[in-house]
């Protein structure tokens, strides 16, 4: 018979579960960057209950190594949905549903845009995170998202403005709407004029920054190879420092093997 009970899960029973399950070998190799996401969410309190479950059949653990080995990473205690009388059969029925992403939170908050908004928050959430020169493959919780998403009207604006004005050629709606985003709170009317510039093209002279980020996007279109999100981030930023230090440019340099250029001054997100 299958009995299902909201608990208080310990790091002491969860080592003991998870020894006993260690032992035992029976379920998928644990994942430790998985592991640790989660207990940074236990430890930052936006851990909820849920409905998902802690699963067991009889003393076997069928489903949450994941959750235990947070809670003992995390040492914090947390409530659950425990479920037993889970059959052997069923195990391999779990976890088999699409995982609801980022973007579909925000979409069933109401907010629009909610794919190009929730990958733009993520970027700022990893600048946040010193984890800036990783923001590429940075992964915040959907709460996290939700939450930072809650107090940023402007990048509302960015992703607007990102999403009505870029084509796609021209890369990563995210990483646009990041650097939009950003630049702004460095001095809002050179990211304008910035912006407008590098879409429109019009009366450019060939040192400008923005003629040289335009001419490096229309190259990769040609080449039929699309610039990567860390390329566009780096391109950008550095063709957005030189415009507003007035510099005239005749190549824009990236070397893959530095550090990503880093804003000058530093945006105030």
């Amino acid at each position: 018979m299958i009995t299902a009970t909201i608990e208080t899960i310990t790091p002491e029973w969860a080592a003991s579960v998870l020894e006993d399950h260690d032992a035992e070998g029976h379920n998928r190799n644990r994942s430790k960057p998985h592991v640790s996401f989660l207990a940074r969410e236990m430890a930052n309190d936006r851990w909820e209950v849920n409905g998902d479950a802690i699963r067991f059949n009889g003393r076997c653990l069928v489903d949450g190594q994941h959750r235990l080995a947070a809670v003992v990473e995390s040492g914090e205690t947390i409530r659950s949905l425990v479920v037993r009388g889970v059959t052997e059969k069923a195990r391999h029925t779990i976890d088999t549903g699409r995982a609801r992403t980022a973007a579909d939170v925000l979409r069933m908050e109401g907010y629009s845009n909610s794919t190009t908004l929730a990958a733009a928050v993520k970027i700022a959430l990893a600048y946040e995170a010193d984890e800036y020169q990783r923001f590429h493959i940075y992964k915040p919780s959907n709460k996290e998202v939700l939450e930072r998403t809650d107090k940023a009207d402007a990048m509302l604006a960015s992703v607007a403005y990102v999403d009505g004005a870029f084509p796609p050629y021209k890369g990563s709606r995210a990483v646009s709407a990041f650097i939009h985003y950003a630049a702004g709170t460095i001095d809002a009317g050179e990211r304008d004029s910035f912006f407008n510039r590098y879409l429109n093209g019009l009366g450019l002279r060939e040192d400008d920054p923005a003629y040289r980020l335009r001419s490096l996007f229309e190259l990769h279109t040609m080449g039929q190879r699309r610039m990567t999100a860390w390329e566009q981030m780096g391109y950008t930023v550095r063709a957005w420092n030189q415009s507003l230090a007035g510099d005239a440019v005749k190549v824009l340099k990236l070397h893959r093997s530095k550090p990503l250029p880093d804003f000058e001054p530093l945006p105030s997100l």
